[in-house]
């Protein structure tokens, strides 16, 4: 019953306009495309592809006058192993 690992996205609204508008500080995706299923590119300054190819690590965020974006892993264990614990 191995533990699984999955990458996560943690987006952080730093515009007051944007946080108004949906509600919420702090989103969280499991991919970069899922970003532009919830921020069209005007809203974020930036378009899928660039922020595709900026170099995110858990280490390095990304950050522009809109937002900032951490990567890190979300651990979870199998369905079903919570029931040993």
């Amino acid at each position: 019953m191995a533990k699984k690992e999955r990458t996560i996205f943690h987006f952080e609204l730093k515009s007051t306009e944007l946080i108004e508008k949906y509600n919420k500080q702090h989103h969280y995706f499991g991919s970069i495309a899922a970003i532009f299923s919830d921020f069209t590119p005007e809203e974020i300054n930036i378009k899928y592809n660039n922020l595709r190819n900026k170099k995110i690590t858990d280490t390095i965020p990304f950050e522009n006058a809109v937002f900032v974006l951490r990567k890190d892993i979300l651990k979870t264990i199998e369905k079903g192993r919570e029931k040993e614990l």
